[in-house]
């Protein structure tokens, strides 16, 4: 349930309305690559704060090879099982890595977040990307995952038999069904699941 929330934005104008706003895109582009994955919104990520280099969808008018490499890099980026890269441009460019890791029970499981900058800051900079640290940990610790401890105590109740993934959840649908796959793949197989998924 914790990682849960990295794989849509579908929950971010209604859990999130009070911190990035009710008028967030709810929508979500999805590339996958096996089980890892990209999430880009069709809008401008991090609103005015991000440049209109780090937008691609401002972008696609021009020629693709005019696409910057920081585009390209926007959105939110999934490595399978339990990590999270997000991007944000408030005092320069910085990306959230996010970690879940199974507790010692099914419904408990540890958060690390670490926020990186690609240059040092300095001066108002600094002070933005202190800003923009705070304000993620109190999204992630005051609204996510109070959220999904809510989530998982209901669902442990055992009265919801099964769950729908709606069309806007594309995320956790192809998250879920890896992780169905590799539960019910024997370990000789499991190379070979990979590289069938993979293209290779």
């Amino acid at each position: 349930m914790a990682f849960d929330a990295h794989l849509d934005f579908y929950h971010l104008p209604v859990l999130h309305r009070n911190t990035f706003g009710a008028d967030v895109s709810p929508q979500a582009f999805y590339y996958h690559y096996g089980p890892h994955m990209r999430l880009a919104r069709p809008g401008k990520r991090g609103g005015p704060a991000t440049p209109t280099r780090a937008d691609l969808f401002a972008q696609m008018e021009g020629p693709e090879s005019d696409w910057t490499n920081e585009a390209m890099l926007l959105g939110e980026w999934i490595l399978f099982p339990n990590v999270s890269f997000n991007s944000f441009y408030q005092g320069g460019r910085g990306v959230l890595i996010s970690q879940i890791l199974p507790g010692v029970n099914v419904d408990e499981s540890i958060t690390v977040q670490t926020y990186i900058t690609e240059n040092e800051p300095s001066g108002e900079d600094r002070e933005a990307a202190e800003q923009l640290r705070t304000f993620l940990g109190k999204v992630v610790n005051e609204e996510d995952l109070p959220t999904s401890v809510a989530q998982q105590q209901a669902l442990s109740t055992g009265m919801l038999k099964a769950v729908q993934f709606g069309r806007n959840e594309g995320g956790l649908q192809e998250f879920h069904k890896w992780t169905e796959r590799i539960l019910y793949t024997s370990d000789a197989e499991l190379n070979a699941l990979f590289e069938n998924r993979l293209g290779h």
